[in-house]
């Protein structure tokens, strides 16, 4: 049995593959602890959890100059409680899943001279697996695509851990939609464009006689102003402001359109939903555009950038997908392909090898 700490704080999209992840070790009989970051949106997803957990106090770094102090003095917080804790626990392993939050326990790790095993779930690397690579062991990849965007001699392609009851839901068999249902993911805030263009989209299939219906994820702020755009619209639709049963939801789901980070693309894939993909315009290192193209290119979905949505061509869009099944088959055949399922074990499997090297 060993020991290991799981850094996995700050969104959820961080949160649940370290879980995931740190569930895989502590089945093998290994201790785990996860260090988070102490943020309240880190609540809602560790249900799934029952280990140890250390709160690190790390927070999204800005070098505005009004900021600077601020964001120092979170950095040398982190870094410290990360180092007292990692003292006193003295893991076999560090693994690290990006973002701001990783920085404090790597730091402290490679101080105490701990292996650090990072995970990058993006096709380009954000800043914290970007820098702090040199001090990594080993890093895991979720992408092919990423090992064009990495200089280090030890990359693994393992996915991108999912929770382990989607990747049973993906495998059972489930009925076909009986009517054409479109999955609206504008992320977990909701995305205002999508918000406001999809059910105008959608009002045009029905007005053209296609039957469909909509489950639309809007974000708690905009769920009231999305149903009324389509009761307007006439349009059945479930919306939601947080979907916390994404199962059913990719369960009743013909084709999504979706934001591209990185949860979302490998959760469409795994099911093999044939998605429209609308990159976040804004997204750091534009890494969501390097996601939708990736998939784009495998055949498993469609990139529309966001400056070219409009309700016209997305309804022509959807209206193709709704007359030719065979291009909705060819889609999920290649968005299953993408898939790589037991990446849990796989990142496991890495961090295992890498703490017997110590």
């Amino acid at each position: 049995m060993a020991k290991f700490s799981v850094s996995c704080g700050g969104t959820g999209g961080h949160v649940f593959p370290g879980i995931a992840t740190a569930i895989a070790l502590k089945q093998r009989g290994h201790e785990v602890t996860l260090f988070l970051s102490g943020k309240a949106i880190e609540t809602a997803t560790r249900h799934a959890w029952a280990g140890p957990v250390v709160s690190i106090g790390a927070e999204k770094f800005s070098f505005h100059p009004l900021r600077l102090p601020r964001t120092l003095y979170t950095i040398l917080r982190a870094f410290l409680t990360s180092l007292q804790a990692l003292r006193r626990q003295n893991p076999h392993a560090v693994l690290a899943m990006g973002s701001y939050s990783s920085l404090g326990p790597v730091l402290a790790a490679r101080c105490l001279g701990i292996p650090v095993v990072l995970h990058e779930a993006n096709v380009i690397p954000g800043k914290a697996v970007t820098t702090l690579s040199r001090f990594a062991s080993a890093i895991a990849i979720s992408f092919p695509e990423t090992r064009h965007h990495l200089n280090h001699s030890s990359i693994t392609l393992t996915g991108l851990p999912l929770r382990k009851e989607m990747e049973q839901a993906a495998t059972a068999t489930t009925p076909a939609p009986t009517v054409f249902t479109v999955l609206t993911m504008g992320g977990s805030q909701g995305a205002q464009r999508l918000n406001e263009i999809v059910p105008l989209a959608l009002s045009q299939l029905r007005a053209g006689g296609i039957p469909v219906e909509a489950l639309h994820l809007s974000g708690e702020k905009a769920k009231p102003t999305v149903e009324a755009a389509y009761r307007t619209a006439n349009v059945p639709a479930t919306v939601y402001g947080f979907c916390s049963d994404m199962v059913s939801a990719y369960q009743r789901t013909s084709l999504a359109i979706s934001r591209s980070g990185a949860n979302s693309c490998m959760e469409l894939a795994l099911f093999g939903i044939p998605a429209l993909l609308v990159p976040y315009p804004h997204s750091a290192r534009d890494h969501q555009l390097a996601n939708a193209r990736a998939m784009a290119e495998a055949g498993a979905a469609i990139l529309i950038e966001q400056d070219n949505l409009t309700p016209e061509t997305l309804a022509a869009t959807l209206r193709e997908f709704s007359t030719l099944p065979a291009k909705r088959t060819a889609m999920q055949n290649a968005a299953r392909a993408r898939a790589l399922t037991g990446a849990d074990k796989a990142v496991a499997d890495l961090i295992e090898k890498v703490a017997a090297t110590r």
